[in-house]
């Protein structure tokens, strides 16, 4: 409700927190605005019709992200997920989706790292124990780079980052650009050097970095002039499916390929498919070694020691998962990184950096409950 009082500027939300639509109908009437319609008349108010609009119009932005912050909270559904012992607990579920890749679902259930990124604050170990987050570095760049065998992306992955070498080679940035020195210019560039390994056309590449349609139809065309091996290995990928009728990743994974099957699914397939051969032989590894595992996460696991052990267990699991992405790309390293680690009696929202995403979110709800001001 502080939310509500604070951010509802145009009045939408009634005494009990709940969306008015027959007040935002009166405003969209009273600005004369023009806005979709469902087919049973109403007006759309979906996340995807939300978003143009407000880029249209600026003083909905606040609501916008008002409603998300509520559609968001799904906090009965995770109180699911919670047994006796106060642990919330998700399934592997490692093949759901077509790919391979773990993604649990239910219905009557939300699971924590399915939340907002603020709420991952809430995460913490039991007393004497510690968790730690682990996961791979750009990982569907190095399997694209080591399955597609280009030199050139082998080379700036291997550089340690790939999102700003290429923006090196498209001549946005000097030689002796950084992260540090270019932020903006790589900001740009990463949904272009990711989104190649799912087509992405030249309308996406403008609505995902802000930029102009030719800006985008630019940098699309300077990543084939600098990664040809790759662009070929790709149009290689989709031809070899579509006459199989199948593709399988790299360690054996299967999915079907028919005439309904889009092209974007054939060009995005191995990297997210070895990406999930990377999780799998990882996750058997690390339970061979006595790792506990907590949860997987897309290409992260969450890992539990009790707390003399966590340095040696955090030390195996990186080691493990490095050579389970060699093992898919062929012998091109993944990269490993600790993301997250958080001590007994310390929660994530303790030890997460200032600027880390939700950070900022997790602190003022904080303060709120313990002010008691969340109501108010």
């Amino acid at each position: 409700m502080f939310y509500i009082a604070r951010d509802d500027a145009f009045g939408l939300y009634d005494d009990n927190g709940s969306f008015c639509e027959d007040r935002f109908e009166a405003l969209v009437k009273t600005r004369g605005w023009t806005w979709p319609r469902t087919p049973t008349g109403r007006l759309a108010l979906d996340k995807k019709t939300f978003g143009k609009q407000c880029r249209q119009r600026s003083e909905l932005r606040a609501l916008q992200k008002l409603r998300d912050q509520i559609s968001e909270l799904r906090l009965g559904r995770f109180l699911n997920t919670m047994g006796a012992d106060g642990v919330s607990r998700c399934p592997v579920m490692p093949h759901w989706t077509r790919s391979g890749r773990n993604q649990p679902q239910a219905r009557d259930k939300v699971f924590l790292l399915s939340l907002p990124s603020w709420l991952h604050g809430v995460v913490k170990p039991p007393p004497s124990w510690g968790v730690a987050a682990l996961d791979w570095t750009a990982q569907e760049i190095g399997i694209a780079a080591g399955l597609s065998g280009d030199p050139a992306l082998i080379a700036d992955f291997q550089f340690g980052d790939p999102h700003m070498r290429f923006a090196i080679r498209a001549g946005l940035a000097p030689a002796w650009a950084t992260k540090r020195s270019h932020g903006p210019v790589r900001d740009a560039v990463k949904p272009i050097s990711l989104g190649v390994n799912y087509g992405m056309s030249k309308y996406g590449a403008a609505a995902a970095t802000g930029k102009s349609l030719q800006w985008a139809a630019d940098a699309l065309a300077s990543y084939r002039h600098a990664y040809p091996v790759h662009i070929q290995w790709q149009h290689d990928v989709v031809v070899q499916a579509q006459f199989d009728q199948r593709i399988v990743s790299p360690l054996g994974w299967p999915m079907a390929v028919h005439a309904d099957t889009s092209r974007r699914t054939l060009l995005n397939y191995l990297p997210q498919a070895g990406g999930g051969d990377c999780m799998r032989v990882a996750a058997i590894a690390a339970h061979e070694a006595g790792i506990r595992i907590c949860a997987p996460v897309h290409d992260a696991f969450w890992i539990t020691a009790p707390l003399p052990e966590l340095d040696d267990a955090i030390a195996t699991m990186a080691q493990i998962m490095r050579r389970a992405g060699s093992v898919v790309t062929g012998g091109l390293e993944i990269p490993v990184e600790v993301s997250a680690l958080v001590r007994y009696p310390q929660c994530l929202g303790d030890v997460r950096a200032p600027d880390a995403k939700g950070q900022t979110m997790w602190n003022e709800i904080r303060e709120l409950v313990r002010g008691g001001t969340c109501n108010k």
